[in-house]
């Protein structure tokens, strides 16, 4: 990010004139106090939300500017993202919706199911499966979420609070996810609140 600009309409900047950089391998805590920008921040670098100025760099290349279908298409290739409120699709099941990036590349559901069920699986809510997210917990479904977000195998992983609604045990489970996708040479970046998980990160950016 360079010269990153970004706020709210009769809002004071969230953002202005912002540089960061992040590496592969690293995992990344962004912390600061509620409202501060941290969810808006994630969204930006994951191009959700266009910033108001500056530009945003990915291996090189300005990604920005790019046309919408094009962001769409380098999210669904090298981007995960685990939403604060997980944000599954009511009308579907559990495996459907930890299913649905495969859509977005192009990869068939049938080549796909095996290791959507051995991430459920791992994360303890494999018999989830074929439940809708109106029958399952708040903590279920934060570790559906991030089975979602890891179906891709992503170069940048984004999550956004991915601990709140766990016990330790869960949250335990997932941060060696983190940890498992920086070894593996990915981008880990984690917008939280909870000590615990800042102090097991690389480093810590605060807003």
């Amino acid at each position: 990010m360079r010269g990153l600009t970004f706020g709210y309409p009769a809002v004071a900047p969230l953002f202005s004139e912002w540089n960061a950089s992040f590496g592969p391998g690293e995992l990344v805590a962004i912390t600061g106090a509620s409202g501060r920008g941290k969810s808006t921040l994630l969204y930006l670098m994951a191009l959700m939300v266009r910033p108001a100025a500056g530009e945003i760099r990915f291996r090189g290349e300005r990604v920005d500017q790019l046309p919408d279908s094009e962001r769409a298409h380098l999210r669904a290739e090298s981007v995960g993202f685990v939403f604060q409120d997980a944000t599954l699709d009511a009308s579907r099941t559990v495996l459907d919706n930890v299913l649905e990036s495969c859509l977005y590349r192009g990869v068939s559901r049938g080549a796909s199911i095996q290791h959507a069920r051995d991430l459920l699986s791992r994360f303890g809510v494999e018999q989830r499966a074929e439940h809708r997210p109106g029958q399952i917990s708040g903590g279920q479904a934060q570790r559906i979420a991030l089975c979602r977000a890891l179906m891709n195998d992503p170069g940048i992983l984004f999550a956004d609070e991915p601990t709140g609604n766990l016990d330790r045990a869960s949250a335990d489970t997932v941060l060696a996810a983190f940890r498992e996708r920086a070894a593996a040479g990915s981008t880990v970046i984690v917008a939280t609140h909870d000590p615990s998980l800042v102090t097991e990160c690389d480093r810590t950016m605060a807003l």
